[in-house]
């Protein structure tokens, strides 16, 4: 029997396992184009071990008693006096069979992956940069003749609404909107894209610093995802002159009374007075 290579012996095992498991293989009859060449795999069954057969196992000798029986009726015919009995003899056991099934070779062992020693995790505000790793921004931006107003929007509440509210605010301030904007970030869903991180949003922001044209700034609802701390420092350097920051959107001011009085007590305070 010729000895298989680790690999012909691994493709057996992986075999046997799938039939017992009842999935069924197949392979390409033609190598298929562009294809790396695959290892020469060892396809045949393994032999069987032989088993071994139980011999027959000899007639027992006559028990004591009836070679007594035996010898006395021998003495009665010849005329001799009767011999003692010979010794009992223990009884011949018959020899146990042992049998032996094949086993199907043992599974190549597997290698060992070394172990990952685990980092200690980012925080979300780094204190040498002092901006959070990522914010997501969801933003309606109203460019109105004496303020900018930006809210979160949301996707629950009709968009329609929204506008119509915004407008209506501006209009309160005595404001006519003369452009409108929505920014949405990050662009790509996966955090490994370049760019897609907060400073990516202040590049974009500055971008359109021209469009703000320096107006002081109405927030509502912005970056409410980040620490307090951290938020306030980050609202302040991306907008340069905040007039108003509420915590709450267009979309919970059209559903709230009471923060809608609290937002226009502000804007008198702040927007109307100055």
């Amino acid at each position: 029997m010729v000895a298989s290579s680790p690999q012909a012996m691994a493709e057996a095992v992986r075999q046997f396992y799938l039939q017992q498991s009842g999935i069924q293989l197949w392979y390409a009859r033609r190598p298929l184009p562009g294809a790396a060449a695959s290892p020469a795999y060892d396809f045949s069954e393994p032999e069987p071990e032989a088993s071994i057969e139980p011999e027959e196992a000899p007639p027992p000798p006559a028990s004591g008693k009836a070679a007594g029986r035996l010898a006395a009726l021998q003495g009665m015919v010849s005329g001799k006096p009767d011999e003692p009995a010979a010794s009992e003899q223990p009884k011949a056991e018959p020899s146990k069979s042992v049998a032996r099934n094949p086993v199907p070779p043992a599974e190549a062992p597997q290698p060992v992956a070394p172990a990952v020693t685990a980092e200690p995790e980012t925080p979300a505000n780094d204190a040498g940069s002092g901006a959070p790793d990522a914010v997501k921004a969801n933003w309606g931006i109203w460019v109105g003749s004496g303020a900018v107003l930006v809210s979160e929007l949301s996707s629950e509440a009709s968009s329609q609404l929204q506008e119509a509210l915004a407008s209506n605010i501006l209009k309160a301030l005595h404001m006519s909107v003369e452009d409108q904007f929505r920014i949405q970030w990050p662009v790509f869903r996966n955090p490994q894209v370049p760019g897609g991180d907060s400073a990516g949003l202040e590049r974009v922001l500055a971008s359109q610093q021209d469009r703000l044209k320096g107006r002081p700034v109405i927030l509502l609802g912005v970056a409410g995802e980040l620490a307090e701390s951290v938020r306030q420092d980050y609202v302040s350097r991306v907008w340069k002159s905040i007039a108003v920051d509420s915590e709450h959107s267009l979309a919970t001011l059209a559903t709230d009374p009471n923060a809608k009085r609290s937002l226009w007590q502000a804007l008198k305070a702040q927007v109307l007075a100055s």
